[in-house]
């Protein structure tokens, strides 16, 4: 039960995979970030990288469909048209969505799970037509020889999702970590799309060892970062489980727990985080999600911040849900 109350609790957030957008134009801000290397944030939906360069365009992620238009235009802006590659980072629809409408006229490359994923889908997500579904798939890597440099495309172990990529630049010094980096926010592992926790704090580490210094970092969700950024955020993360495990050792109840939680770097309200702590709220549970009145994923942590906050403050009843705050239920309990 502690690996069940380790796991659950780090699935915060109900990451914008799984978030319901308002139905608003995207505004993008389109950065130049090195070399041949474009990064198209929109503030909601995964952020978009491209290349550009004398052998045309590659293309990695597409937010969703509706915003295919909005999409064009940029790439128009930077002097890119139709992509030549697309590489989809995971599954999730928020990465993956406008797969249809630039699939037509490119080779959509992605993780094994990607189209076994795609395929299917689940409750939340329609399974994909053929011509959204990935055409080249791999289980460790790929390297592609594209405008003038080495492009590596790696398959990580289950973290975020069990079909997780980068893409890194080995000319352009950048990297695109996909969902395995949210910069400045707690992050979404989705438990019911094979996510691991420990997994994810591992490929954290993993990257850190891996990747040079001087790298820069184009994350799944928030401003282009660099390796200070993805340091801090493995410290939040290894503070964060070392936190619950000892409070779960020494047998506190969720809502001490959740204290933890917050001393470690997530501003939820604290009532979301023991929801998050049971088994009840694994796996796609919207602890800290958009919406209505709610703040985004972890959109109260950020590196350098202060981290107490009373639990108290923006602790609210949640009645109808298992694990809410004052519950008196032991950590991992179920």
């Amino acid at each position: 039960m502690k690996g069940i109350a380790v796991t659950a609790f780090l699935a915060l957030g109900a990451g914008l995979a799984a978030a319901a957008l308002e139905p608003q134009d995207p505004e993008f801000t389109t950065t130049a970030v090195a070399g041949t290397v474009h990064m198209l944030d929109s503030g909601m939906a995964g952020n978009i990288g491209v290349s550009v360069g004398e052998d045309g365009v590659l293309m990695i992620d597409d937010q969703f469909a509706r915003f295919a238009p909005a999409i064009r235009k940029e790439m128009e802006a930077i002097g890119a048209g139709a992509p030549r590659f697309l590489i989809n980072t995971h599954w999730h629809g928020d990465h993956t969505g406008g797969n249809l409408e630039f699939g037509s006229a490119a080779t959509i490359l992605a993780h094994d799970k990607v189209r076994e994923r795609l395929l299917v889908g689940n409750q939340r997500t329609p399974a994909s037509p053929k011509e959204a579904l990935p055409v080249l798939t791999y289980d460790d890597r790929v390297t592609l020889h594209f405008n003038g440099e080495e492009i590596e495309v790696r398959a990580l172990a289950a973290g975020h999702t069990d079909g997780d990529s980068i893409v890194w630049f080995k000319g352009s010094g950048v990297a695109h970590l996909g969902d395995h980096f949210f910069s400045g926010r707690f992050p979404y592992i989705d438990l019911d799309s094979g996510g691991d926790v420990e997994g994810f704090v591992a490929n954290t580490r993993a990257l850190v060892e891996l990747l040079p210094e001087d790298i820069k970092i184009i994350p799944g969700h928030g401003p282009q970062s660099t390796m200070a950024d993805l340091r801090e955020t493995l410290r939040m993360l290894e503070e964060t489980t070392a936190l619950v495990r000892q409070r779960i050792a020494d047998g506190m109840t969720e809502e001490q727990c959740g204290e933890a939680a917050l001393l470690a770097g997530s501003r939820c309200p604290t009532s979301n985080i023991n929801r998050c702590l049971t088994p009840f709220g694994a796996g796609g549970s919207r602890c800290c999600g958009t919406g209505p009145g709610r703040r985004g994923p972890g959109a109260g942590w950020a590196p350098g911040r202060a981290r107490r906050t009373s639990a108290a403050t923006g602790a609210r009843s949640d009645p109808g849900r298992p694990g809410r705050g004052g519950s008196g239920r032991r950590c991992g309990a179920p």
